[in-house]
């Protein structure tokens, strides 16, 4: 159906007697509305009936999202905040400010907005962040084996950049996943805040996501949330 479709709410019954759940529906700039772009359980996968299938899809119409209060938060908790509404961080840019990892002005295509201002679901807002005493590093995350938007949201949170994203071969954005990351992560290595991280991406179904975790770093068991390390 072409209504506004919010998180959690069941959209029909498949013929297979499954539950289809929305959990969110995103809209995308030249994207026809309605395609579903991830699903769990995964096709192939062997359910009981009535089970719930959850899906993400492109929504017909960008909705509006109430910007959140951002000031004096940190790079993560802003991170975490914008994406629970709907709206996508850009780029960070660091300026001196005694407050360091603290955001301090938000923009949206160029000006600045405010909280309680109603934005199009799905729009990037870029971000000013201080950096204290100017000595900010962070290590870099790792993202091999995750989606685009996954990989974007540890890296932003670990007050780095995203640099450039290569698709090459590449047929399905939504679901490719990261199998090169630069610079490499190893846990300890740290790097100024604002640092671009480039990303090289393959379609999931042409690779054994684990396996090409485990050929990235031997233990990969010891693999940590970078968060835990970043945090500001």
């Amino acid at each position: 159906p072409r209504s506004t479709l919010f998180p959690y709410t069941t959209l029909f019954r498949s013929r297979d007697d499954l539950d289809v759940v929305v959990l969110d529906s995103i809209y995308r700039p030249g994207q026809e509305g309605g395609r579903i772009l991830t699903q769990d359980p995964k096709a192939g996968t062997m359910v009981k009936k009535g089970r719930k299938l959850y899906i993400t899809m492109t929504a017909y119409s960008p909705e509006d999202a109430v910007l959140p209060e951002l000031a004096g938060l940190t790079v993560r908790q802003t991170v975490s905040e914008l994406t629970s509404v709907g709206l996508e961080v850009g780029t960070l840019k660091f300026v001196e400010d005694r407050y360091k990892n603290s955001v301090i002005d938000q923009t949206c295509k160029g000006k600045t907005v405010y909280a309680g201002q109603q934005i199009a679901r799905g729009s990037v807002i870029d971000l000013t962040v201080g950096l204290g005493d100017g000595t900010g590093r962070s290590v870099v995350p790792f993202v091999i084996g995750k989606t685009s938007d996954k990989a974007r949201r540890d890296i932003l949170s670990a007050s780095l950049n995203v640099g450039k994203e290569h698709f090459k071969g590449v047929k399905h954005k939504e679901t490719a996943v990261v199998y090169k990351q630069e610079p490499d992560y190893n846990g300890v290595n740290k790097y100024d805040y604002g640092t671009a991280v480039e990303l090289w991406y393959v379609d999931e179904d042409k690779t054994d996501v684990q396996r090409l975790i485990s050929e990235f770093k031997v233990d990969s068991s010891k693999i940590v949330d970078p968060n835990e390390i970043n945090d500001g």
